[in-house]
This record gives C-alpha cells, sequence and structure tokens, in this order.
C-alpha cells in the first residue's frame, strides 16, 4: 500500500520511504528492515543504484529531505534528515550524528585548537568529509 506524507506522519509507521536523488541513487530508508533484507532491496530495484538507509531525523514537518553521510569509506552509513535549508540539515547531522565524525582523542592534538569544530553537545567532531545531498520522496510504502 502507497501512502502520502502528512504532516501527523510517522517514519516508524511506515514500512519504507523511497527517495531519489538528482544523480540517479535511489535511497531506500526501511526503519523495520534489518541488514539482511538489502538483498531484497536489490532484487526489486536491479537496474538503480541503491542505497539501504536505517538511520534518520524527521522531526520537521516542513522542509526539504537530505542524504547525509560522512564520505569516509567505500560504503559508509546515511542518515535521512527533514530540513528547511541545507545549513540546517548540515547543523542537524553534525549534532545528532557526531559520533560518526567524532575526533578520538588520541587524533585530537592533529587539530590546531583555533581550527576545531565541535558539535552542539561539546562533542570534537572533523567535518571535512560530511556529504550532503538534496533528495525527493517519491513513494512511502505503509
Amino acid at each position: 500500500m502507497t501512502t502520502t506524507f502528512t504532516d501527523t506522519f510517522e517514519v516508524s509507521n511506515a514500512t519504507r520511504l523511497i527517495f531519489e536523488s538528482f544523480h540517479g541513487t535511489t535511497y531506500v530508508l526501511a526503519p523495520s528492515y534489518d541488514a539482511a533484507r538489502k538483498m531484497d532491496l536489490l532484487s526489486e530495484f536491479p537496474d538503480q543504484s541503491i542505497k539501504s538507509v536505517w538511520n534518520h531525523y524527521v522531526d520537521d514537518t516542513d522542509g526539504s529531505f537530505f542524504a547525509c553521510c560522512v564520505v569516509d569509506c567505500f560504503d559508509p552509513p546515511v542518515a535521512i534528515i527533514r530540513a528547511r535549508s541545507f545549513e540546517s540539515a548540515y547543523e542537524t547531522f553534525c549534532d545528532e550524528f557526531s559520533a560518526w565524525m567524532e575526533v578520538s582523542e588520541t587524533n585530537a592534538d592533529d587539530y590546531p585548537e583555533d581550527e576545531r569544530e565541535y558539535s552542539a553537545s561539546g562533542v570534537h567532531i572533523d567535518t571535512s568529509g560530511v556529504h550532503i545531498t538534496p533528495i525527493t520522496l517519491v513513494r512511502i510504502d505503509a
């Protein structure tokens, strides 16, 4: 069953949300899926570039959707964030997903004191690998 996105909709009530980016990647946010179901997605979308997503921050009922990640490995985890602007999505990602970009105490000395960045909760983060892509919600499966 496909439903439309309303102001009262909760992501956890959906089986999955399908998003598309302008560069051809399909993002599938499946809050109730586990990693084993990724093969199901690949068989359903065989000719497309698919990213399975389990992380999200969709507390705002207005705004655009963004796929956010830290590009530091071959297949980094992605979070879907709904925000009113690119800048707001960036701030939310850095605050809510600071663990993904946290600088360890052993590496902290590599960062000059006046160039360090911190999340809203005071976590020392490195945002040099943050990548944010605007995406469009195309379908909700309930």
